[in-house]
């Protein structure tokens, strides 16, 4: 008989696919903290970084997918429910039908994004984060955890940072 002692010293950790999920969902609303708590997840089960990765850049993929195809659409920001020609056409770039409420709440995430130029930054820097973790010895979660900031700024842009006061300037020309 294998007890769950013998499984945890073999090293063998449960497969959490809800925290892939999760993972893939806050990324994909630009939620960093939301994000980084199922990155940390992930790591603590064992799961290999490229595949943390892979799920990532699939969940902004499925944003960008539908949020190109909504914009083609002109759907509503406020629809109910994803029209069956959309959904069709998601079901033909996937190879399955998503299911309507995914769909919806995949659109809705997607509409959080300032556009979908800023969608394809993300996956580029999903690109970049695959070289870098494929080649450049840096802590694997260190370049995951750097993408979800980046992923993050770009799904919401603050400030313009030339704004902001110099580090070296006085602090009465910071008040100014």
């Amino acid at each position: 008989r294998i007890t769950e002692d013998d499984v945890r010293t073999l090293g063998v950790s449960s497969v959490r696919e809800e925290a892939f999920w999760e993972l893939g969902s806050a990324v994909a609303a630009g939620d960093v903290v939301r994000g980084l708590f199922f990155l940390g997840d992930a790591l603590e089960h064992r799961h290999a970084p490229l595949q943390i990765l892979g799920g990532i850049a699939s969940a902004l993929r499925g944003s960008l997918q539908i949020r190109l195809l909504g914009e083609r659409h002109r759907l509503s920001a406020r629809v109910r429910e994803i029209p069956a020609e959309i959904v069709a056409e998601v079901a033909a770039l996937r190879g399955r039908k998503p299911h309507p409420y995914a769909l919806l709440k995949e659109w809705e995430r997607a509409r959080t994004w300032p556009d979908a130029r800023a969608l394809q930054a993300a996956l580029e820097a999903c690109a970049r984060t695959d070289l870098a973790l494929k080649g450049q010895g840096v802590a694997p979660r260190l370049l995951l955890e750097a993408l979800l900031f980046r992923i993050g700024r770009l799904a919401r842009p603050g400030p313009d940072r030339r704004a902001l006061p110099r580090a070296h300037s006085s602090r009465k020309e910071a008040v100014r």
